[in-house]
């Protein structure tokens, strides 16, 4: 786990969630909702703006972000998703 830059953190996180939304056969386009948590809000900024070009024509889904102390592994972010999958 990557812990020391929160470019690449941020970047890996994006890279695992696109995989797992690959695996369910859906993609960015079917995410309807997420939550990001920060280990600290500083790192706002820089997390918008590699999350933001994951989701192409600027539509991003509902999203809220808030600052958590003690994420698991001491990461300094953690994105879950609500995903619409079609058949």
């Amino acid at each position: 786990m990557i812990q020391d830059n929160i470019e690449a953190e941020a970047e890996q996180v994006m890279k695992n969630l696109q995989a797992i939304l690959t695996a369910a056969g859906a993609s960015f386009h079917s995410v309807l909702k997420t939550t990001i948590l920060l280990s600290d809000m500083v790192h706002f900024s820089a997390v918008n703006t590699i999350y933001g070009r994951y989701f192409e024509g600027g539509q991003v889904p509902a999203r809220e972000t808030f600052a958590a102390a003690g994420l698991p592994r001491q990461a300094n972010i953690e994105i879950s998703m609500v995903v619409a999958l079609l058949d």
